[in-house]
């Protein structure tokens, strides 16, 4: 969804005025259908993120890997090495997290309007 927020305001727009058309109802299902793709990926993508350990371990067997010689402290510059990471990852988190509030708010708007053009596709004789 590039430039399609525009297009998905107005048709939701137009769906809580009652005016939207057969062809817009359409429209909006399928944006309706990418926004929950989107979630889907989101939901993928924070199932796979590794822990704070995970990484740190990671981080060791790479550090041991290319350089046996400092297997005695590659735990010790792998902690440095997610300590250094952490503010970085921490603005991730915070901006993931405003986007799954927008993405929620959308989606919630997405769903009510396409129960109301339910309601009036099949309030119209």
């Amino acid at each position: 969804m590039t430039a399609q927020p525009e297009r998905l305001h107005h048709l939701l727009d137009r769906a809580r005025r009652g005016v939207l058309l057969p062809a817009e109802a359409e429209q909006l299902a399928g944006l309706v259908g990418e926004l929950e793709k989107a979630e889907a990926r989101v939901r993928e993508l924070e199932a796979a993120a590794p822990t704070r350990a995970a990484l740190r371990a990671r981080y060791t067997a790479a550090i041991v890997d290319a350089y046996p010689d400092l297997r005695y402290v590659a735990d010790d510059l792998a902690d440095k090495l997610c300590t250094v990471r952490e503010p970085e990852l921490t603005r991730l988190r915070y901006e993931r997290d405003q986007l799954r509030e927008a993405l929620a708010a959308v989606t919630g708007q997405c769903r009510a309007a396409e129960a109301r053009v339910r309601e009036l596709t099949k309030a119209k004789p």
